[in-house]
Protein backbone atom coordinates (compact mmCIF):
# COMPACT_ATOMS: atom_id res chain seq x y z
CA UNK A 1 0.00 0.00 0.00
CA UNK A 2 1.39 3.21 -0.67
CA UNK A 3 1.04 5.18 2.27
CA UNK A 4 -1.08 4.98 6.13
CA UNK A 5 -4.79 5.44 6.19
CA UNK A 6 -5.95 8.45 8.24
CA UNK A 7 -8.16 7.19 11.06
CA UNK A 8 -11.35 8.07 11.32
CA UNK A 9 -11.87 10.34 14.60
CA UNK A 10 -15.58 11.19 16.64
CA UNK A 11 -15.47 14.35 14.58
CA UNK A 12 -16.70 12.91 11.56
CA UNK A 13 -20.32 12.46 13.56
CA UNK A 14 -20.48 16.55 12.55
CA UNK A 15 -19.51 16.00 9.25
CA UNK A 16 -21.72 12.68 7.95
CA UNK A 17 -24.60 15.02 8.25
CA UNK A 18 -23.48 16.89 5.76
CA UNK A 19 -23.97 14.57 2.53
CA UNK A 20 -27.36 13.45 4.19
CA UNK A 21 -28.94 16.38 4.52
CA UNK A 22 -27.90 17.56 0.99
CA UNK A 23 -29.49 14.24 -0.28
CA UNK A 24 -32.96 15.14 1.76
CA UNK A 25 -33.09 18.65 0.39
CA UNK A 26 -33.12 17.67 -2.80
CA UNK A 27 -35.98 14.68 -2.24
CA UNK A 28 -38.04 17.35 -0.83
CA UNK A 29 -37.59 20.15 -3.17
CA UNK A 30 -39.21 16.98 -6.09
CA UNK A 31 -41.94 15.74 -3.74
CA UNK A 32 -42.94 18.31 -1.60
CA UNK A 33 -41.91 21.77 -3.53
CA UNK A 34 -46.52 22.19 -3.91
CA UNK A 35 -46.75 20.98 -0.81
CA UNK A 36 -44.70 23.40 1.52
CA UNK A 37 -46.45 26.07 3.35
CA UNK A 38 -45.73 29.41 1.52
CA UNK A 39 -44.01 32.32 2.72
CA UNK A 40 -46.09 34.50 6.01
CA UNK A 41 -45.12 37.08 3.48
CA UNK A 42 -46.73 36.36 0.33
CA UNK A 43 -50.87 36.57 0.26
CA UNK A 44 -52.98 34.95 -2.47
CA UNK A 45 -53.00 38.44 -4.26
CA UNK A 46 -49.77 39.35 -4.09
CA UNK A 47 -46.21 37.55 -4.20
CA UNK A 48 -43.54 39.40 -2.15
CA UNK A 49 -40.27 39.66 -4.08
CA UNK A 50 -36.93 37.75 -3.33
CA UNK A 51 -35.24 40.62 -2.40
CA UNK A 52 -38.11 42.11 -0.09
CA UNK A 53 -37.92 38.51 1.99
CA UNK A 54 -33.88 38.77 2.12
CA UNK A 55 -34.51 42.65 3.82
CA UNK A 56 -36.51 40.85 6.56
CA UNK A 57 -33.77 38.60 8.28
CA UNK A 58 -32.46 40.05 11.05
CA UNK A 59 -28.67 40.07 10.08
CA UNK A 60 -27.77 41.68 13.42
CA UNK A 61 -29.27 39.82 15.84
CA UNK A 62 -27.90 36.65 13.59
CA UNK A 63 -23.98 38.10 14.41
CA UNK A 64 -24.60 38.90 17.87
CA UNK A 65 -26.11 35.12 18.78
CA UNK A 66 -23.76 33.50 17.00
CA UNK A 67 -20.64 35.25 18.50
CA UNK A 68 -22.24 34.33 21.99
CA UNK A 69 -22.98 30.16 21.29
CA UNK A 70 -19.35 30.61 19.64
CA UNK A 71 -17.36 32.08 23.20
CA UNK A 72 -19.81 30.34 25.38
CA UNK A 73 -19.17 26.37 23.84
CA UNK A 74 -15.95 27.16 23.43
CA UNK A 75 -15.56 28.44 27.18
CA UNK A 76 -17.35 25.32 28.48
CA UNK A 77 -15.42 22.85 26.24
CA UNK A 78 -12.02 24.44 27.01
CA UNK A 79 -12.37 24.75 30.84
CA UNK A 80 -10.96 21.83 32.88
CA UNK A 81 -9.20 20.75 30.03
CA UNK A 82 -7.01 22.65 27.85
CA UNK A 83 -7.53 25.66 30.20
CA UNK A 84 -8.21 25.81 33.78
CA UNK A 85 -11.20 27.15 34.99
CA UNK A 86 -10.00 30.56 36.33
CA UNK A 87 -7.77 30.96 33.31
CA UNK A 88 -7.93 34.34 31.65
CA UNK A 89 -9.10 32.45 28.22
CA UNK A 90 -12.27 31.10 29.97
CA UNK A 91 -13.34 34.07 31.97
CA UNK A 92 -12.86 36.29 29.24
CA UNK A 93 -14.66 34.16 26.71
CA UNK A 94 -17.69 33.71 29.57
CA UNK A 95 -17.56 37.89 30.08
CA UNK A 96 -17.66 38.62 26.40
CA UNK A 97 -20.18 35.76 25.44
CA UNK A 98 -22.49 37.39 28.09
CA UNK A 99 -22.21 40.91 26.67
CA UNK A 100 -23.26 39.44 23.01
CA UNK A 101 -26.14 37.64 24.48
CA UNK A 102 -27.57 40.51 26.17
CA UNK A 103 -27.02 42.48 23.20
CA UNK A 104 -28.55 40.14 21.33
CA UNK A 105 -31.44 40.56 23.91
CA UNK A 106 -31.52 43.88 23.13
CA UNK A 107 -31.51 43.83 19.21
CA UNK A 108 -34.47 41.82 19.54
CA UNK A 109 -36.13 43.74 22.04
CA UNK A 110 -35.81 46.88 19.65
CA UNK A 111 -37.45 45.37 17.02
CA UNK A 112 -40.79 45.28 19.01
CA UNK A 113 -43.22 48.17 16.83
CA UNK A 114 -43.74 49.90 20.50
CA UNK A 115 -39.44 49.97 20.89
CA UNK A 116 -38.44 50.87 17.57
CA UNK A 117 -38.98 54.76 18.41
CA UNK A 118 -36.23 54.45 20.82
CA UNK A 119 -33.55 52.89 18.28
CA UNK A 120 -31.42 55.98 16.57
CA UNK A 121 -32.60 57.06 13.35
CA UNK A 122 -29.59 56.39 11.78
CA UNK A 123 -30.43 52.21 12.23
CA UNK A 124 -33.72 52.66 12.59
CA UNK A 125 -34.67 51.44 8.86
CA UNK A 126 -33.31 48.12 9.66
CA UNK A 127 -35.61 47.36 12.39
CA UNK A 128 -38.20 49.18 10.70
CA UNK A 129 -38.26 46.65 7.67
CA UNK A 130 -36.64 43.35 9.50
CA UNK A 131 -38.45 40.90 11.38
CA UNK A 132 -36.59 39.53 14.94
CA UNK A 133 -34.99 36.18 14.84
CA UNK A 134 -36.55 35.42 18.30
CA UNK A 135 -39.30 37.50 19.23
CA UNK A 136 -39.63 38.55 22.75
CA UNK A 137 -43.11 38.23 23.49
CA UNK A 138 -43.47 34.81 22.94
CA UNK A 139 -41.35 34.34 26.27
CA UNK A 140 -44.34 36.78 27.37
CA UNK A 141 -47.39 33.30 27.22
CA UNK A 142 -47.14 31.14 30.62
CA UNK A 143 -48.34 27.95 28.42
CA UNK A 144 -44.83 28.67 25.77
CA UNK A 145 -42.67 29.86 28.70
CA UNK A 146 -43.62 26.67 30.72
CA UNK A 147 -43.04 24.21 27.43
CA UNK A 148 -39.88 25.94 27.10
CA UNK A 149 -38.81 25.50 30.85
CA UNK A 150 -39.83 22.03 30.74
CA UNK A 151 -37.76 21.29 27.47
CA UNK A 152 -34.48 22.73 28.77
CA UNK A 153 -35.12 20.52 32.25
CA UNK A 154 -35.75 17.47 30.00
CA UNK A 155 -32.85 18.49 27.75
CA UNK A 156 -30.48 18.68 31.00
CA UNK A 157 -31.52 15.16 32.49
CA UNK A 158 -30.96 13.65 29.43
CA UNK A 159 -27.78 14.83 27.89
CA UNK A 160 -26.42 14.80 31.32
CA UNK A 161 -27.67 10.92 31.85
CA UNK A 162 -25.98 10.47 28.56
CA UNK A 163 -22.54 11.53 29.59
CA UNK A 164 -22.49 10.36 33.33
CA UNK A 165 -23.39 6.88 32.28
CA UNK A 166 -20.97 5.81 29.92
CA UNK A 167 -18.34 7.29 32.44
CA UNK A 168 -19.93 5.80 35.29
CA UNK A 169 -19.80 2.17 34.18
CA UNK A 170 -16.66 2.79 32.70
CA UNK A 171 -14.94 3.82 35.96
CA UNK A 172 -16.87 1.97 38.30
CA UNK A 173 -17.71 -1.92 36.76
CA UNK A 174 -14.63 -1.22 34.63
CA UNK A 175 -16.56 -1.61 30.97
CA UNK A 176 -14.40 -0.91 27.82
CA UNK A 177 -15.80 2.04 26.90
CA UNK A 178 -18.15 0.44 23.83
CA UNK A 179 -19.56 -1.86 26.27
CA UNK A 180 -20.27 1.50 28.13
CA UNK A 181 -22.06 3.29 25.76
CA UNK A 182 -24.26 0.23 25.40
CA UNK A 183 -25.63 0.58 28.58
CA UNK A 184 -27.45 3.94 27.29
CA UNK A 185 -29.97 1.62 25.52
CA UNK A 186 -31.96 0.95 28.85
CA UNK A 187 -32.91 4.56 28.20
CA UNK A 188 -34.48 4.01 24.80
CA UNK A 189 -36.94 2.26 25.47
CA UNK A 190 -38.50 4.31 28.24
CA UNK A 191 -38.27 7.60 25.84
CA UNK A 192 -40.07 5.41 23.70
CA UNK A 193 -42.67 4.74 25.65
CA UNK A 194 -42.87 8.54 27.09
CA UNK A 195 -43.02 9.81 23.40
CA UNK A 196 -45.78 7.60 22.24
CA UNK A 197 -47.87 8.71 25.55
CA UNK A 198 -47.39 12.04 25.75
CA UNK A 199 -48.82 12.29 21.85
CA UNK A 200 -51.76 9.71 22.91
CA UNK A 201 -52.78 11.70 25.78
CA UNK A 202 -52.66 15.09 24.43
CA UNK A 203 -54.57 13.91 21.43
CA UNK A 204 -57.07 11.49 22.82
CA UNK A 205 -57.33 11.97 26.81
CA UNK A 206 -56.74 15.22 28.06
CA UNK A 207 -56.69 17.09 24.57
CA UNK A 208 -54.06 19.39 26.27
CA UNK A 209 -50.57 19.39 27.48
CA UNK A 210 -50.63 21.03 31.09
CA UNK A 211 -51.55 17.12 32.94
CA UNK A 212 -48.77 15.24 30.63
CA UNK A 213 -46.04 18.10 31.64
CA UNK A 214 -46.67 17.54 35.30
CA UNK A 215 -47.16 13.98 35.07
CA UNK A 216 -43.75 13.59 33.26
CA UNK A 217 -41.63 16.14 34.87
CA UNK A 218 -42.48 14.62 38.26
CA UNK A 219 -41.72 10.70 36.77
CA UNK A 220 -38.38 12.40 35.37
CA UNK A 221 -38.00 13.81 38.77
CA UNK A 222 -38.22 10.83 40.88
CA UNK A 223 -36.47 8.64 38.26
CA UNK A 224 -33.59 10.78 38.61
CA UNK A 225 -33.39 10.99 42.64
CA UNK A 226 -34.23 6.83 42.31
CA UNK A 227 -30.64 6.20 39.67
CA UNK A 228 -28.61 8.30 42.10
CA UNK A 229 -29.50 5.94 44.79
CA UNK A 230 -29.02 3.00 42.79
CA UNK A 231 -25.90 4.32 41.59
CA UNK A 232 -24.74 4.76 44.88
CA UNK A 233 -25.39 1.20 45.90
CA UNK A 234 -24.04 -0.08 42.26
CA UNK A 235 -26.98 -2.46 41.85
CA UNK A 236 -27.12 -2.67 37.41
CA UNK A 237 -30.68 -4.27 37.50
CA UNK A 238 -31.79 -1.13 39.73
CA UNK A 239 -29.98 1.19 37.57
CA UNK A 240 -31.15 -0.35 34.09
CA UNK A 241 -34.88 -0.04 35.33
CA UNK A 242 -34.59 3.80 37.04
CA UNK A 243 -32.92 4.67 33.59
CA UNK A 244 -35.71 3.32 31.39
CA UNK A 245 -38.03 5.20 34.09
CA UNK A 246 -36.24 8.30 33.65
CA UNK A 247 -37.06 7.69 29.79
CA UNK A 248 -40.26 7.73 30.10
CA UNK A 249 -40.69 11.26 32.02
CA UNK A 250 -38.08 12.41 29.44
CA UNK A 251 -40.09 11.48 26.57
CA UNK A 252 -43.52 12.91 27.91
CA UNK A 253 -41.55 15.95 28.68
CA UNK A 254 -39.86 16.12 25.34
CA UNK A 255 -42.16 15.14 22.88
CA UNK A 256 -44.45 18.44 23.66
Amino acid sequence: MGGELTSVSWRWCFAINLPVCVIAHVIFFILLRHRVRVSNYDTPGESRSFLFKVKKVDYIGLVFFLGACVCIILALVWAGTKYPWNSATVIALLVVGGILLTTFILVEWCFEAKNVPRVPKFIRPIFVAGTPMIPLEIFRDWDVAICQWNNLSGGMVMYGQFYYIAIYFTVVFSYAPAQAGQQLLYFLPGLGVGAWSAMFFVIKVFRGTKIVLVVGSVIMAIATGLFSMAAENQVKGQLFGFMAMMGVGVGMVQSI
